[in-house]
């Protein structure tokens, strides 16, 4: 019974997914799917959901720092170049954030491969969020529950 209620608690969470969210993990879920390059457009703001804003801020300002010193915006882009040990989630987001600027002034510029990084990992949280109710054990999913709601 207890973890029926915890399954239908979950469920109640993917039922708040945004529907653009919703929509992009459903089609990732389909074998063979490809990720349309301005699908980053909105899987960007929802992986970003996930992390503490100050936290996320304060480590673009750092690779920014680094970067000015030590990279290009075109390594920066294309290989997430970054210092050893750096975050490479606050690289590819910094990629995707890069893109998406260039993106509005000339929208022909397709995404880098940082950026496409993204947007798999994006997207693979996504397809989890939104089937986690049935592939979870009932600790994970209880984990997800309390991390979720909490956030």
């Amino acid at each position: 019974m207890d973890s029926q209620i915890n399954a239908l608690q979950l469920d109640i969470r993917c039922s708040l997914m945004n529907e653009e969210i919703r929509s992009i993990a459903e089609q990732c879920s389909r074998p063979s799917y490809g990720i349309h390059d301005l699908m980053l457009l909105q899987l960007r703001p929802y992986i970003e959901d996930f992390l503490d804003t100050k936290w996320l801020n304060t480590k673009i300002t750092e690779y920014e720092r680094w970067a000015s010193k030590n990279s290009d915006p075109f390594l920066q882009r294309s290989f997430l170049h970054r210092p050893l040990g750096f975050n490479i989630l606050v690289a590819s987001i910094w990629a995707a954030r890069d893109w998406e600027s260039i993106h509005n002034k000339e929208s022909t510029f397709r995404p880098p491969m940082g950026a496409k990084r993204l947007a798999n990992i994006a997207c693979s949280l996504a397809v989890l969020e939104l089937h986690a109710g049935h592939s979870l054990d009932l600790e994970a999913r209880k984990h997800l529950l309390t991390a979720a709601w909490v956030a």
